[in-house]
């Protein structure tokens, strides 16, 4: 909940969890994102997530900071979003938060 409260400021707020056992990325995220756009943002996102972080299961949970009301949406890849010979921008790469921080 904290970055629920933390993403009152605007900005965009993530969280990233390996579960290692299993090979599977939690990415969590806190923000107004226009409802229209949300899918594909965190659609974009767990597929560079992927290749981050080198396992193929991502679910991905994108919500509203702390308020009146909030939406939740939720994307799982089970399989590689981006083939290999695919160069994700370093510009979205760098959206997700380094784990070694």
């Amino acid at each position: 909940m904290e970055f629920a409260e933390k993403a009152k400021d605007g900005r965009i707020h993530k969280f990233v969890h390996l579960q290692k056992p299993i090979k599977q990325i939690y990415l969590y995220i806190f923000g107004l994102i226009k409802q229209k756009d949300r899918g594909e943002f965190l659609k974009v996102l767990c597929a560079a997530a992927q290749v981050k972080y080198g396992y193929n299961k991502v679910l991905g949970i994108l919500t509203e900071p702390i308020g009146n009301g909030r939406s939740y949406n939720f994307v799982f890849l089970e399989k590689k979003h981006f083939l290999s010979s695919v160069q994700v921008p370093d510009e979205i790469l760098e959206q997700l938060p380094d784990l070694n921080a």
